[in-house]
């Protein structure tokens, strides 16, 4: 109950949660590729890839005691971190609308997704409560606000046309870590801010 599932770092990435409210039935796959046909090399780590990650989390919840019927998902990532020009290189887009294709194909609703910008971000999910947060990082702190406040808002667009009430939504506080301010650190690669926020949801309707 106490266990917390962790994607680090998400860029381009995608980090797909599965879960069952009602079981407290959790499962989060690490997507790095649209399909494992994008693979380089033969591969068997299918958790990489949309295609395949997906139907392996879905037996993987439902092994815990998920029922399949009640499963929804949270995406977090896909963010276009280099600009290399061309609609083909920008592969977070490309891995988010894969994951939702994937998820769509089973008949798995999304939630909540926060995808696309250009910051990194990390999501955590609470098995125990079946609470899930996202970190995003960023350089310049005004930015990395106005980005965290457009994500609040999507977040919240999208469960008020779920149906979900606005009394069933808490919005916790802010919390930015500036990494400089640690002068001990040896960590003084990537961005300076790391903010987080969490938005809350009980409800009955899953």
């Amino acid at each position: 109950p106490g266990d917390v599932l962790v994607s680090l770092g998400l860029g381009s990435c995608i980090g797909v949660a599965l879960m069952d409210d009602s079981r407290r039935a959790v499962a989060l796959a690490h997507v790095v590729l649209p399909s494992a046909g994008d693979a380089s090399s033969a591969s068997s780590a299918g958790g990489k890839f949309a295609d395949t990650a997906v139907p392996l989390l879905v037996d993987e919840v439902c092994g815990l005691g998920a029922a399949r019927r009640r499963l929804f998902a949270v995406m977090v990532g896909g963010a276009q971190m280099f600009s290399l020009g061309g609609a083909g290189m920008d592969i977070g887009t490309r891995n988010a609308v894969a994951v939702r294709e994937a998820l769509h194909r089973i008949g798995i609703p999304v939630r909540a997704a926060v995808t696309g910008g250009s910051v990194g971000r990390t999501i955590r999910v609470y098995a125990g409560s079946g609470r899930v947060t996202c970190k995003e990082a960023g350089n310049e702190l005004p930015q990395v606000f106005a980005k965290s406040e457009a994500d609040k808002a999507a977040v919240l667009k999208f469960f008020a046309e779920q149906g979900i009430k606005p009394q069933e939504i808490t919005v916790g506080q802010i919390q930015v870590t500036d990494k400089l301010a640690n002068e001990y650190s040896g960590n003084q690669t990537g961005p300076r801010y790391i903010v987080q926020q969490t938005v809350t949801v009980n409800s009955s309707d899953v």
